[in-house]
């Protein structure tokens, strides 16, 4: 060849990998790649480049080897053929290379790696652990001594065996308590003392709700090679499981939706912990209140005028899911006051509409008939107590319940649609029971003694009075009571539930009367 570069021949035994071998130097595909021994019959040539490296500028000229040939010499360490690295690739561990073979392999001795690194380098890593401060691990005999292996560089690495397992696609992980703590925390969002309020209430109000599914089972291939053969095992993993992550509920991402659409400015992390920031600049004297105060309110101002011109009824999705057999009338799923809901006839019908839950799972965009008609067979009349009142079974608000009169008890986690008359008539006898427990006087004019959640109590409706730690709850008097409410502050209105009723009188003329 004219080329000054050095000639070398790739000789080895047949289907060891020479054509793939020589392709993956060259970059091309011109040898033939194939089972059947002899199918590149003809002398294939191609040139064969790579970058000198050298420590120095003036080193130039005398560099290492091209990593191609460098793989070569380092193969040997790895002790896996070009024949097992390609039964390996097509799954079949029946075809494995002898002894003989491999020592007869000559330059084509190979691995799947090795060919890898002709065109690009390889650098392996060790990565973990080190404990400094063993902290609480020292009260449980304390860490591992060694936790990273002793490496070195340039160490040989020889293959013992590879395992490759299955893996999929996941969403992102919700988030549990602690990780969203953890992620205020990293957007400089709230403080440690209004963390726990925070949570608290993104799931009293319902945006949220903690999941309690275990996950479902799926199946996981393994394939795993030990040196000498491949072999193909399956193991099960679970997945989906949402027990201690935070789900979002459907009114939650409504009202996630129509903030992020209408109030970006609001919703934008940043714009929150600078607000917290100015806080603590206010607190250390560093900002004055007013121009904090103005600073936010002007610009929200003008959202919340640009807000009285956002259609409501456009606000979450309504949806027909079809028509009730039995009447006629359409069946809406759609989002009310409470969250999304079931509707039975339209608003503007003469007779009143019916209301009913949605499924628990189900969603607005989800929903089917059959689910719809379902929730529409309730309050259903479960049966009746022993002295004759009907037991019915319904879905409210806070869950299902069943009802005897005036009285409602939970049955949680119980069916509405599946519990029996015994099961109710039970939980029906423990709330009576706990409703005598928590009575432990009544006078007859609305003052009584009752059993409450800090302990016994008295009132008259208006006004709740405590009871001396030395004084027993049973033996107080009617009289007494009296004196102790009338000693007793008042009870303290509630914030914005007050409303006071102005007298109107005759709008007086502008005019003066001549």
């Amino acid at each position: 060849m004219s080329s000054k570069l050095p000639t070398v021949a790739i000789i080895g035994q047949a289907n060891v990998g020479k054509s793939s071998l020589f392709n993956r130097l060259t970059r091309t595909r011109t040898a033939i790649v194939a089972r059947e021994a002899g199918t590149t019959r003809d002398n294939v040539v191609g040139k064969v480049s790579y970058k000198r490296r050298a420590s120095s500028p003036e080193k130039a000229a005398i560099s290492a080897p091209p990593p191609a040939l460098e793989a070569v010499k380092r193969s040997r360490g790895a002790d896996v053929s070009a024949e097992r690295s390609r039964s390996i690739s097509s799954g079949d561990a029946s075809e494995k290379s002898t002894p003989a073979q491999e020592r007869g392999a000559g330059a084509a001795y190979l691995s799947d790696d090795v060919r890898e690194a002709a065109t690009a380098d390889l650098y392996f890593e060790a990565k973990g652990e080190v404990i400094t401060f063993d902290g609480f691990l020292r009260v449980y005999g304390g860490g591992k001594d060694e936790i990273l292996p002793k490496l070195h560089t340039g160490d040989t690495l020889e293959t013992h065996d590879i395992t490759a397992r299955q893996t999929f696609a996941r969403p992102p992980a919700r988030y549990t308590e602690g990780s969203l703590v953890k992620k205020l925390e990293d957007l400089g969002i709230g403080r440690p003392s209004t963390y726990a309020t925070i949570i608290d209430t993104v799931q009293t109000r319902g945006y949220v709700e903690k999941g309690d599914s275990e996950g479902q089972p799926r199946d996981v291939i393994v394939l795993s090679y030990n040196g000498e053969e491949v072999s193909r095992g399956v193991v099960q993993e679970k997945t989906g499981s949402t027990r201690g992550k935070l789900i979002p509920t459907p009114s939650g991402e409504l009202i996630a939706d129509f903030l992020t659409d209408h109030f970006t400015q609001i919703v934008d992390y940043d714009f929150t912990a600078n607000v917290e920031t100015e806080f603590d600049k206010i607190a250390a004297a560093d900002l004055a209140k007013s121009a904090m105060l103005h600073g936010f309110y002007t610009p929200f101002h003008k959202l919340i005028e640009q807000s009285g011109d956002i259609d409501r009824s456009k606000v979450g999705a309504n949806r027909e899911v079809g028509i009730d057999p039995k009447s006629g009338k359409p069946i809406l799923a759609r989002f009310g006051r409470f969250g999304p809901m079931l509707q039975l006839g339209a608003t503007d019908d003469e007779d009143k509409p019916r209301f009913a839950p949605l499924p628990k799972g189900a969603k607005i965009e989800t929903v089917t008939l059959e689910q719809a008609l379902e929730m529409f067979k309730l309050p259903r009349v479960v049966g009746q107590t022993e002295d004759g009142q009907d037991i019915k079974a319904n879905i409210g608000r806070f869950g299902p319940y069943i009802q005897v009169g005036k009285l409602f008890v939970s049955i949680k986690p119980e069916d509405p649609h599946t519990i029996t008359p015994e099961k109710a008539r039970e939980l029906y006898a423990a709330k009576l029971q706990a409703e005598a427990e928590k009575n432990i006087a009544d006078f007859g004019d609305g003052v009584k003694v009752l059993n409450g959640r800090f302990g016994p109590y008295i009132t008259d409706g208006t006004k709740n009075a405590k009871i001396p730690k030395d004084t027993d709850p049973k033996t107080i008097t009617h009289e007494q009571a009296l004196e102790l409410l009338k000693a007793a502050p008042a009870k303290p209105a509630r914030r914005g539930r007050t409303s006071t009723k102005s007298s109107k009188s005759p709008r007086k003329s502008s005019r003066a009367k001549k």
